[in-house]
């Protein structure tokens, strides 16, 4: 398509053809398929292109610019020579129409990358379902510790078979403050743990999106409202305080919640928090016991033992996620 210039023998190419005016790059020589190939011209010739694709598109991949014309430079030559002449023949002549083309777009004003879309904003109820596999392997796998250990204390003619296991479950309810009673709250636990994972299997209908309420910014439930469907306390609220949270936190007050929820009318509320580990501010009005000292009774009433118990039961460390940095 763009061709040397002969001397009259047909011998060779001639000297270089005067420069085109002002500031248009220039070759001495020919690029591409068959070409001289000069280093300083072939780095010319992808800088251009280089540009064309800034401006066009066109070649769709940048080159390197290095001098050396290889597979890429000539197949970028004939796509932009197809694009601007609907013909090609891969190679770029001193002051002729491709480079002249080349050029002329290089004065061109980069085209803008397209917009990279915002990524979408998800309300609180959504990012509750973000984290709801992870919180239901937590309950899960309580539920699964507190089964061996309860199949354990009675194989075992009621006694503690797996001293570590139980300290698991005693760190956070404390059953051997009811030494007669370990495993009928072993079996209330497992039960309670079990609604709780009914609950997120029925996530869908229960869980809610909700306005911002001074004395709840992150998530409530009404407690007992799980015995109680069809009624406008059937539900789990998560507010706009919760999609900054980071996926641990949010799946600890799933568990949280759930605890809530699931218990009697107004019977798991809150007694301790779990922070600062390991012994944790009493809580609610009224209370005085901090998280290690509550009674066997008050820590099965205490949500946020669930929660704790269950990260712990499923990690193998008592991880306490939540208040003392709500991030993680």
């Amino acid at each position: 398509m763009d061709h040397c210039l002969f001397n009259i023998k047909g011998t060779g190419c001639l000297a270089p053809p005067p420069p085109p005016p002002s500031a248009d790059a220039t070759i001495q020589f020919s690029v591409g398929l068959n070409g001289v190939n000069r280093r300083d011209d072939t780095e010319t010739v992808q800088t251009l292109l280089n540009n064309a694709s800034a401006r066009t598109g066109v070649p769709k991949k940048l080159l390197k610019v290095d001098g050396w014309v290889g597979p890429l430079t000539v197949g970028a030559i004939h796509e932009f020579q197809k694009a601007q002449f609907g013909s090609s023949d891969g190679r770029v002549d001193p002051n002729q129409k491709t480079i002249r083309r080349l050029n002329e777009i290089s004065k061109l004003t980069p085209a803008k990358p397209p917009a990279v879309p915002a990524p979408p904003v998800l309300t609180p109820r959504e990012r509750a379902f973000e984290v709801l596999p992870l919180a239901t392997l937590w309950v899960s796998l309580a539920s699964v510790h507190l089964n061996i250990l309860l199949s354990s204390f009675k194989f075992n003619g009621g006694k503690i078979a797996d001293p570590t296991a139980f300290n698991t479950v005693n760190t956070h309810f404390h059953l051997d403050r009811e030494p007669n009673k370990v495993e009928a709250n072993l079996q209330e636990l497992i039960r309670l743990y079990g609604l709780i994972l009914r609950t997120f299997s029925d996530a869908q209908t229960i869980f809610l999106d909700g306005p911002a309420v001074a004395n709840s910014p992150f998530a409530d439930a009404p407690m007992g409202g799980f015995q109680l469907p069809g009624t406008e306390f059937h539900r789990i609220t998560f507010r706009p305080g919760f999609v900054n949270c980071g996926p641990n936190t949010r799946s600890a007050m799933l568990v949280h919640e759930g605890a809530h929820f699931v218990g009697g009318i107004n019977e798991i509320s809150h007694f301790a928090m779990e922070f600062p580990a390991p012994d944790g501010q009493p809580q609610g009005k009224g209370n005085v016991r901090n998280y290690a000292q509550l009674l066997t009774k008050e820590a099965m009433r205490n949500a946020s033992s669930f929660a704790a118990f269950a990260i712990h039961a499923a990690t193998g460390t008592d991880h306490r996620y939540g208040a003392a940095d709500i991030t993680k």
